[in-house]
């Protein structure tokens, strides 16, 4: 009779990035990626209910930024970080 030896390798220890790595980033192309504890993960796309939300608060803040005469301006851009 023949026994099976089973090997316990030790866990592949995952590396973090730093925040200057996700800006350094270039995934591929078409996937948007967050950096979530370390990790870089691939952003799902945005629902219809989720532009919605975000046309909406578009409209309200430039609304307040106008009725306040604020010398702010809000801006339909896309989402992540602009340096």
């Amino acid at each position: 009779m023949t026994r099976a030896v089973v090997i316990n390798e030790p866990p592949e220890i995952e590396r973090l990035c730093t925040f200057q790595e996700y800006l350094d980033y270039v995934g591929e192309p078409d996937v948007r990626y967050e950096l979530v504890r370390g990790k870089l993960l691939p952003m799902a796309a945005s629902t219809h209910l989720h532009t919605n939300i975000c046309k909406f608060l578009l409209y309200k803040f430039q609304r307040y930024f106008a009725a306040g005469n604020l010398d702010l301006v809000a801006n339909a851009l896309a989402t992540g970080v602009l340096w």
